[in-house]
């Protein structure tokens, strides 16, 4: 009888493709990071199967807080100056966003709607989780907010939003060190300060070489659901720049990673003309570094 990998008609058309030459390489899929999340049909053990890694770097706009004097010592861990945002896949901010922000502690996710004016003319700051970012920024529009900054709920770098392109205002997500001080700072000083959050419209550079390699808390992985080790190798996929009719915008997920490895077995194949696609898996899998 045949096992459930082998059973997969998606898996048995791909080995086809395999058994006749073609070297064929799948996104392990974005149901991480619990165990046994590999999508079919990358659970294939012929094909090259590819997680999501972290890079050393992002491209983010950048977000400032000011009040309208200088602003009183603060207690938190943070500098409310040059704080990396990433933009979403919503509206583009092409001039400077600058205005009063406002976080409701009792609806902090944002995933249910807010009171009619609650961010008239504000910016939301509402954090990631139990919703998608759609709800988030449209439950902030109708109460009034001209754009929303969403705070992470994991370490490491802020992600490029996705699923915004219905959304009508922009948003930018922070990492959670920095929303956390840009809450504490609401929280302390909000009811005596008038304060301001800009984000400036250009992206800028910014690495951090302790946030690479890393696998992505979104990629899939393993083993296989025959035990099997899978996904195979893993490859950037956060926070990619990637050309998009018009210019360039930021995504990831393991089919941003499926295309680097993609493009390395293509250039393997034109080196080594002759090598079946299990040697240009094997090589790319024996000579992979390891984080």
């Amino acid at each position: 009888p045949l096992t459930p990998i082998e059973d997969d008609p998606l898996v048995q058309a791909y080995e086809a493709a395999v058994d006749a030459g073609i070297i064929v390489v799948f996104s392990a899929g974005n149901s991480g990071p619990g165990e046994y999340t590999i999508g079919s049909p990358a659970v294939g053990h012929k094909f090259i199967s590819v997680g999501a890694s972290t890079t050393n770097r992002i491209f983010p706009q950048v977000l400032n807080v000011t009040g309208p004097n200088d602003p009183p010592t603060v207690t938190v861990p943070i500098t409310l100056t040059n704080v990396p945002a990433v933009p979403g896949s919503g509206p583009a901010i092409t001039q400077t966003l600058s205005a009063a922000f406002k976080f409701v502690p009792t609806n902090a996710l944002g995933c249910t709607p807010y009171p009619s004016g609650t961010f008239t003319n504000q910016i939301a700051v509402i954090r990631r989780g139990g919703c998608t970012f759609a709800t988030k920024v449209t439950n902030a529009y109708n109460a009034g907010a001209i754009g929303v900054v969403v705070v992470n709920n994991v370490s490491g770098f802020p992600i490029a939003m996705g699923g915004l392109e219905a959304t009508q205002i922009p948003a930018v997500m922070v990492t959670l060190s920095d929303g956390a001080g840009i809450i504490n700072w609401y929280m302390a000083y909000s009811s005596t300060y008038t304060t301001t959050l800009e984000i400036l419209p250009t992206l800028r550079r910014y690495t951090d070489n302790t946030e690479q390699d890393k696998i992505a808390s979104f990629s899939s992985r393993g083993p296989n659901i025959d035990d099997t080790i899978k996904p195979d190798v893993t490859a950037p996929g956060v926070n990619i720049l990637s050309a998009v009719l018009g210019g360039f915008a930021l995504y990831q997920g393991t089919s941003m990673s499926a295309p680097h490895v993609s493009g390395a077995a293509a250039l393997l194949r034109q080196l080594y003309p002759n090598w079946t696609p299990a040697q240009v898996k094997s090589a790319l899998m024996t000579t992979a570094d390891l984080p």
